[in-house]
């Protein structure tokens, strides 16, 4: 059985700005767009900014509808988005990762295109926004506060962008009141969100003999990884310093978290860095408190703005908590803001856990991988279907669980087996078709199976004629919407045939149907000779109101 339960709820977040007139997007809003934008965002071959998606559906429906329909509980849930025109630039091979949200947002009003944009409702800086006489809500980290720890991803390899992403472990936690239900966000996996890419992999092997060594496992693995810095135009915090802030990774005064023994890159290759050097401090600088420079294991390599120009960091277990600045202007790093009495910007590092073991022969070997902002690229654009378009392809959250009756036993009754050695031609044929439904319905679709000739003889009866069923596992089932000739219900595992004394039949919930319209049955049944044929003979209905 296919269960859709549609959003309640979505929108699209952006961290950019117009590459014109300089109008930042980051307190828009698009609320009512028909179209969800998942994008990074390069402009002279130059990486700038990404989008994220935000949707959310009614838990409380789909827990309600789990038991007073008694789903096992080896169901599954899974997102569904479908790519509507304007996809562009894709790589053959990427990932999208989904997160809970940890805070409520309000989906709002705006459009794209919007001219003025609109602010009211949520954006990247903002949860919600009332409207300009009312203070907004900001995130607690811009562009959307998400549990990361609960990430369910789908990678993509030269295959439609129609998301249908697994995401059962989410919803469970939102079943059990682990997690609240505020929705999920969607970006582009890990660093390929800012424009990373791998460049290579150098193994480095050393042999060594030494009295004693340390073993164990590190906080980090030597790697060499890279973070994006851009500088925006946000405001003062708090009536401090500068209103140009640093964009990590698309995230204002983002926090950064270090691993020991990992190297880091801050770059600053965008043109909007010009005169913005960027250091690193134990002080968290505010009013009245001036930064003084760390430079243990800091280098800083060519002019901010140019090409080639960043600050790099190597993180060791006596990293202190840092919080970076800009060396010509105060108050860009985040100063003098509090998140939950946290100063915003800090740069923490996770140390080794590692233990001194005894004498030890050994051979090390060791993995740098560089990762760089790949300045080749064009824009990657992703565009989905929003809950507002009028179609059906509305984002959905699909139940899917196994609910056939096995076709053995006394499940078939006095019906005999239909014959599948591929020898003989069959018939099949649709039972008590009222033809039209209504989408309150759950229907019980019935098939007649047999030999499509019979032989004359003593022997035939009125069940060789009329009545037979489909082996246990060889038949399942899909729906087609006929005007789209989209699958609405696929053939998978989940829709295998069923059968009782009277016939096959499937039982199919229609109340997620788009109503007025017209849907047609194909059934897919395999023969023993591996032959696989399609039964597609007008088993057609249509869905009322």
């Amino acid at each position: 059985m296919h269960r859709y339960f549609f959003a309640t709820k979505d929108t699209f977040i952006n961290s950019g700005s117009d590459f014109i007139d300089g109008t930042t997007f980051q307190d828009k809003n698009v609320g009512q767009d028909e179209v969800l934008e998942l994008k990074k965002v390069y402009h002279n071959r130059q990486f700038k900014f990404p989008t994220r998606l935000l949707v959310q559906f009614d838990t409380d429906e789909v827990k309600n509808y789990l038991t007073s329909s008694d789903v096992p509980g080896d169901y599954k849930l899974y997102l569904r988005l479908y790519e509507t025109a304007g996809t562009s630039g894709l790589s053959e091979e990427y990932t999208i990762a989904a997160y809970p949200l940890s805070e409520s947002w309000d989906e709002g009003i705006g459009r794209e295109g919007d001219n003025p944009k609109t602010t009211i409702g949520c954006s990247w800086l903002n949860r919600e926004n009332d409207g300009s006489n009312i203070a907004e809500v900001t995130w607690s980290n811009a562009g959307g506060t998400y549990i990361v720890g609960d990430e369910v991803t789908q990678s993509f390899s030269s295959e439609s962008p129609d998301i249908e992403m697994d995401v059962t472990s989410m919803a469970k936690k939102w079943f059990s009141g682990e997690n609240k239900n505020y929705g999920m966000l969607l970006r582009f996996s890990g660093s390929t969100e800012i424009g990373m890419t791998t460049s290579s992999s150098i193994d480095n092997v050393t042999s060594s003999s030494i009295s004693s060594s340390i073993v164990g496992t590190a906080a980090g693995d030597g790697r060499l990884l890279a973070h994006v810095v851009t500088v925006q135009n946000i405001g003062q915090f708090n009536g401090y310093g500068s209103s140009n802030k640093y964009v990590i990774n698309g995230t204002v005064t983002g926090s950064v978290n270090l691993l020991s023994g990992n190297i880091y890159r801050f770059y600053q290759q965008d043109s909007s860095n010009s005169n913005h050097p960027f250091l690193f401090s134990t002080t968290y600088q505010a009013s009245g408190v001036d930064a003084t420079p760390y430079t243990t294991g800091v280098t800083s390599v060519g002019v901010p703005g140019n090409t080639g120009a960043y600050t790099e960091i190597t993180a060791s277990d006596s990293t202190p908590t840092l919080y970076y600045y800009c060396q010509n202007h105060g108050g860009m790093g985040g100063s003098g803001k509090l998140v939950g009495g946290s100063p915003v910007g800090a740069v923490t590092t996770s140390t080794s856990s590692l233990a001194i073991s005894s004498s030890v022969s050994s051979s090390i070997t060791g993995t740098t991988t560089t990762t760089f902002t790949d300045g080749n690229a064009g824009a990657e654009e992703l565009k989905f279907f929003s809950r507002q378009t009028n179609t059906i392809y509305s984002p959905k959250l699909e139940l899917r669980w196994d609910d056939h009756v096995p076709a053995s036993g006394s499940n078939t009754g006095s019906l005999t087996a239909l014959d599948l050695t591929g020898n003989v031609e069959n018939y099949v044929y649709q039972l008590h078709n009222k033809g039209a439904y209504k989408e309150t319905e759950t229907v019980k679709f019935r098939f007649g199976a047999r030999k499509r000739y019979i032989d004359k003889s003593f022997s035939t009866s009125i069940q060789t004629v009329s009545g037979s069923y489909f082996a246990e596992g060889s038949a399942s089932y899909s729906i087609i919407d006929m005007a789209t000739n989209e699958d609405v219900v696929p053939f998978s595992q989940y829709t295998t045939m069923s059968c009782d004394p009277i016939s096959p039949y499937f039982k199919q919930d229609l109340n997620a149907f788009e109503p007025n319209r017209a849907y047609k049955i194909l059934l897919k049944v395999k023969h023993d000779d591996n032959q696989t044929m399609i039964y597609d003979d007008d088993f057609e209905f249509v869905l009322r109101v």
